[in-house]
């Protein structure tokens, strides 16, 4: 998805507001920059526009930011603590949360264990 100018446009879109709002609304990014434009200052100032092709039709859906998980011990009845020495299985395992994940709306996540064994504690 590489533009000429570097600018890209999400069109037909809701945006999240500070209010908790959604409000409809375009949103520009500076692809090469990867930060969010003010869309009417970048025109004015820079005297562009995205490529046609670089502007997105999002059909009237929700545009926000992902979540990130720091910590996820599994999901989609797979556990990270489980691991029985099958790497390959285990790899698996790990794509299919990472690929399923995003449905929920995170899109970075931080895989965690937990303890299975019980713990001794020691008294002084």
């Amino acid at each position: 998805m590489d533009s000429p100018n570097g600018l890209v446009c999400f069109t037909n879109c809701l945006l999240l507001q500070p209010s908790g709002a959604l409000v409809p609304g375009d949103l520009w990014i500076d692809q090469a920059r990867g930060v969010i434009l003010d869309a009417q200052r970048t025109f004015y100032l820079r005297k562009e526009r995205p490529d046609p092709a670089q502007v997105i039709d999002l059909g009237g859906n929700i545009l926000s930011p992902g979540l990130i998980d720091a910590q996820i011990n599994g999901a989609y009845g797979f556990d990270f603590s489980e691991y029985d020495g099958d790497d390959e299985k285990y790899l698996a395992g790990l794509d299919m949360v990472a690929r399923r994940i995003v449905e929920t709306g995170v899109t970075s996540l931080l895989p965690t264990i937990i303890v299975r064994s019980p713990l001794t504690l020691f008294y002084i």
